[in-house]
């Protein structure tokens, strides 16, 4: 026994010198708030809940110190999602551990260790809304992945506390990988079970967008068939109608009608608004599409000649 006391009192000393670490950073030691030693946190599993919670409170105040070293990037972040790792894993319940290593290695292009400690913080943590909302974030803004968004949006958005805003997101990143009917089906959803008047009333609004791009998916998929089948587009949409391609227009949710102009692309009279087609994924070290690279500086201006 007095062995393991002693092995617990020398691993909870080694994120603590915290002192010692200001000394060395005021000498102009580099790298000050590097970790030096990580124990597996499978292996301090043995230890009492109690000492388990300590030494994680105590780790997760040196992977704040480590995020927020001046110089970060030249020393690199290897060691955060380890840190995040030791500190969740002794104490699941810390949610902020998660999130925060979620984002910043997401922004480092460390994608894969920011999508681990996000998943596990929905497997472990507190059942924050936040972490499905950033994976979807990560697959949508860095790998073009709108099918992956959507997966996270919609479980954003089905998480209890969530705002009515996610349930947009979700919807638009469902309808952009190109399935609107299951934007609208999750809106009927989220609407049918809305607690109150007020997030009912939000979700209908958005309930209302999500069928005029169901709609316009729909109506656009028949005029392309029609086009297809007879060599030209339709004058109007009721040749549609006409054509067999449709049993009915359908009716536009916000009072207005749909109709065709003159080079048979198909619009609203009360609100024309599309999504916009799926952007390229971004790099995230340059946060630029992938593919383009950022411009090289401009050379320094030469000195103005004396008078």
């Amino acid at each position: 026994m007095r062995g393991v006391v002693i092995a617990a009192a020398l691993l909870l000393a080694l994120p603590l010198g915290l002192a010692a670490r200001r000394t060395l950073a005021g000498m102009g030691v580099d790298r000050p708030y590097d970790v030096r030693y990580l124990p597996d946190p499978k292996s301090l599993r043995f230890l009492s809940p109690g000492l388990q919670l300590t030494i994680a409170n105590s780790y997760w105040l040196s992977t704040v110190q480590y995020i927020g070293e001046r110089r970060p990037r030249e020393r690199g972040m290897e060691k955060l999602f380890p840190l995040a790792d030791l500190v969740t894993t002794l104490d699941p319940r810390h949610g902020y551990a998660y999130q925060t290593a979620g984002i910043v290695l997401s922004g480092e292009g460390r994608l894969e260790e920011s999508d681990r400690i996000l998943r596990a913080g929905i497997e472990r943590g507190p059942g924050w809304w936040s972490y499905p909302l950033y994976l979807a974030f990560n697959a949508f803004f860095y790998r073009g992945d709108t099918e992956a968004a959507a997966f996270w949006a919609e479980r954003a958005a089905r998480t209890p506390g969530a705002s009515t805003n996610l349930a947009g997101l979700a919807m638009t990143m469902k309808v952009r990988s190109g399935s609107p009917d299951d934007a609208v089906r999750l809106l009927l959803e989220l609407r049918e079970a809305a607690g109150d008047e007020t997030t009912a009333a939000a979700l209908a609004e958005q309930l209302k967008l999500a069928v005029l791009q169901r709609d316009f998916a729909r109506l656009d998929a028949a005029v392309a068939r029609y086009r297809e089948e007879r060599g030209r587009p339709p004058r109007a949409l009721e040749e549609l109608v006409q054509a067999g391609l449709l049993p009915a227009l359908p009716e536009e949710p916000y009072g207005g009608r749909y109709y065709l102009d003159v080079s048979g692309v198909v619009h609203s009279s009360a609100r024309d608004q599309r999504f916009k087609p799926q952007e390229p994924p971004r790099d995230p070290a340059t946060n630029l599409p992938v593919g383009v690279k950022r411009p090289p500086a401009p050379p320094p201006l030469a000195p103005s000649p004396s008078p």
